[in-house]
Formats: structure tokens, sequence, C-alpha cells
């Protein structure tokens, strides 16, 4: 069974490889005519002279399964395989169980999260003018306070629209609450955020979200927000898997179009704390990125009917100095990718089939119920030097 730390000779890479076996056989199977260079997809947005919107063409994307907005909560609660539990089926099939079906704590995110805005922000770049910094002594937790805050927000209403104003206030009025006290200043304060669409930060949150806006349009002489142009933020996408019979869903970060880049293209965003370009590379095969991206294409032409000849990937720094990077996997890195993720489904389908869920004791040789024979890897084997003690 295949696991996610399992590594091949060079002699068994590329015999996955092998051209000989075709795709039908073997998932690893890629020809590079299938994939688009970054040549061309750069040399086509440098002479494109309109941009399609991806939104208005999801009725005929969704040819085989269903391409649709939706809110998140939505997606995370409907049935099917995604490349997070098929990533956690390559660990064991109990691991895949669990990720599908027992509840997980999620992350509090009631407080600012850098990664989590900027992730939405490279997507929708009008977000970054969404924060603002609330003046000092402006609190919550006393009359003075709520009043400076009023003031604030008050003005920031007022700079995009005076129903602002109106709503909030007549709002705070219908719930019963009085302006002079501190209950209702606080009720109309958060009226008045919530209305505005802005989120409140401290000053160095803004600098920082201000530094990688500046990041995001000067990368490549702008070529991030080139090629976002037309495409619709994580879609929510469903299939079923034509071998397995398992039905599929996925959220891309972005979904491009040939109209738009010359190509149909994957476009995922991550966040990254590497300080190198080698090391955000390590990352991405760590964290096992090209399953998902492998998986994306596989699901995105299956579902759409068009052929997906490019996966973009652009990672943002989220520390010192906060520089975005923009790579293009190669159609080997896909094409491995596309394998595990066959791999994984055909495990998942497996485990099903037999009502079985054996965790890490499915690593275990027949016959040994779970006991692994441990193998301690080479650099434990090094040697000691000796210790000079003298008095």
């Amino acid at each position: 069974m295949e696991t996610s730390c399992q590594t091949f000779s060079d002699m068994e890479f590329e015999s996955l490889y092998s051209a000989q076996e075709g795709p039908e056989l073997n998932p690893t199977f890629f020809d590079e005519g299938n994939y688009t260079p970054i040549e061309e997809i750069l040399a086509f947005v440098e002479s494109r002279t309109q941009v399609v919107d991806v939104k208005s063409l999801l009725p005929q994307l969704s040819l085989n399964g269903r391409v649709l907005e939706e809110d998140m909560d939505i997606y995370l609660r409907s049935k099917g395989c995604s490349s997070s539990s098929l990533k956690e089926a390559l660990k064991s099939p109990l691991h895949y169980l669990i990720s599908t079906e027992e509840k997980e704590i999620r992350q509090d995110k009631s407080h600012f999260n850098l990664g989590t805005f900027c992730h939405t922000a490279f997507l929708e770049p009008e977000k970054f003018d969404a924060l603002a910094v609330e003046p000092e002594g402006g609190a919550l937790n006393s009359v003075d306070g709520a009043k400076i805050l009023v003031n604030f927000w008050e003005d920031q209403a007022a700079n995009i629209s005076n129903d602002i104003l109106i709503t909030a206030y007549a709002r705070t009025i219908d719930s019963g609450l009085s302006m002079d006290k501190l209950a209702g200043l606080k009720f109309y304060v958060t009226e008045l955020r919530k209305l505005c669409g802005k989120i409140s930060v401290d000053k160095t949150s803004y600098a920082i979200v201000k530094l990688i806006k500046k990041n995001y349009y000067r990368y490549g002489d702008g070529i991030i927000p080139e090629l976002l142009k037309g495409a619709v933020p994580e879609l929510s996408m469903y299939g079923t898997d034509e071998e397995t019979g398992l039905p599929v869903k996925m959220r891309p970060d972005s979904l491009q179009i040939e109209e738009n880049i010359g190509c149909n293209a994957i476009i995922s965003f991550k966040t990254t704390s590497a300080d190198s370009v080698s090391k955000m590379q390590y990352d991405a095969a760590k964290y096992m990125y090209h399953l998902s991206e492998g998986m994306y294409s596989e699901v995105a032409e299956s579902i759409t009917g068009r052929k997906f000849t490019a996966v973009i990937c652009i990672m943002l720094q989220t520390v010192i100095p906060y520089l975005p990077v923009v790579f293009l996997y190669s159609p080997e890195d896909i094409a491995n990718g596309k394998y595990r993720y066959r791999t994984a489904l055909r495990n998942v389908k497996q485990a099903m089939a037999k009502n079985y869920w054996p965790g890490f004791d499915v690593h275990a040789e027949e016959g040994h119920r779970g006991v692994i024979n441990m193998n301690l890897p080479e650099w434990s084997l090094r040697e000691e030097l000796p210790q000079t003690i003298d008095v």
C-alpha cells in the first residue's frame, strides 16, 4: 500500500512515467505536450484584449458535476473525498475515517489572522483596503471610549455611504437600546463595523498588509493580478470519480480559463514562513501540495470537460520581508500528484468494500498483527567521536 513517506529509486521512478503503459493503465503517465509552458502563458497575457468573467460560465462548466459559489461551511458539510482527506488516506484508512467522520476542533477565527486575510486579498485585491486602525482611547468598555469609536466609524461610513449610518442607527433603535447608554453605543459601533465591511487591526498588522499589498503589485512587474483577472475565487466543485465511483469534491483557490491566460489552469495560494525558494519547494513536497493540485486538475477536467494544462502556485511569506513567489508546477510533479490521488482513492474504496479501517498497523507485514519492524534512518548509525575528559 502506498504511503506518504514512500520513496522510489531512479529506475522505479522512471518506470512510473513509462509512456508505454499509457494513461489508462498508469495514472502517473504524462505527455509534456499536454502542459502549457510559462512562456506561452505570459505571451497570451501580454497580448490579450479582453477578459472573460469565469462566473458567467459556471452553468457551462458544470458539465459532469456541479461548479458553484457557496459558503465554505456548506462545502465542509458536503459529502465527498477531498484532497485533505485523501492525504490522510495515504497514512492509513483510519486516518481517513477519522478526518471525515469525527468532529474536529475548529480554529478560532475571531481574531485577525494575517495568512487568512492575505489569502482572500490576493484573490480579491480590493480587500487590501478593508483594514482600519481604530484611534487610541477607543474602547467598548466605557462610554467615553465607545464615543471615540462612534466618531471614527461614522466617518468611515460617511466616506462609503450615508445609508450605512441610517441603517446602523435604525437597527440600534429597533433593538430597544439607547444611544445614551454603553450597551447602545456598543451595538451601534458593532453594526457600523459590519456594514462598513472593514476589519479593525492594530498598527503593526496594518503596516504589514500595506507592505504585502506593495509586494503583490510589484512582483514580476504585476504578473499576479494579471494571472488572476476574470478568475473566480474558491468555487466549490462536486463530481464522481469514474474508476471508483466515489464522490469527490474540491475547492481550488482560483479557477482560471484559457480565454484569459491561454490555458485552463488551477491557481493555488499558500502562506509560508520559509525564507528561501528552495525551502518553499521542500515544504510543498512535505505537505503534498502536488496531490491536491493533481486531484484538482483531474477532477476539473472531468467536471468541466476542459483540458487543464497548468497549475500555478502563489506563495506568500508571513514573515519579514513578506514577499510573494509564483511557481508553475512541472508536468512530472502534477503526474506524481495524480498518482498519489489515484492511490488514495483506491485505498479508500478498498477499505469501504471490506468495511475495515486499520490505522498505522496497516504498515505491518501480513500476519504480524500490527507489529512493525523498526528501521532507524541511516544517520542514526553515524560514529560517535571519543571524548577527552581531563582533570
